[in-house]
């Protein structure tokens, strides 16, 4: 349930935000995270998989060594 609720939330989110004209598909993802690593991704590449990133990585391993909420913020920022 918790996948499925990761997409449906974040579909529609990003949806009522271009229907809003707050979002356009073809913004880059880094207009919206300025943090974000991967300068050329736009955003309707991320909401369609075809972004190019990796589908999984094991952040568990190094995130259980990390103590405090905004601790883990950071590092998953930085990975």
């Amino acid at each position: 349930l918790a996948s499925l609720t990761k997409i449906i939330f974040t579909t529609t989110a990003m949806m009522s935000a271009v229907e809003t004209q707050n979002v356009s598909l073809r913004d880059s993802v880094t207009d919206l995270l300025p943090w974000w690593p991967h300068k050329r991704v736009l955003v309707r590449e991320l909401l369609s998989h075809s972004g190019g990133l990796p589908w999984w990585a094991p952040f568990y391993k190094s995130l259980r060594r990390v103590k405090g909420l905004e601790n883990k913020r950071e590092k998953l920022r930085q990975m």
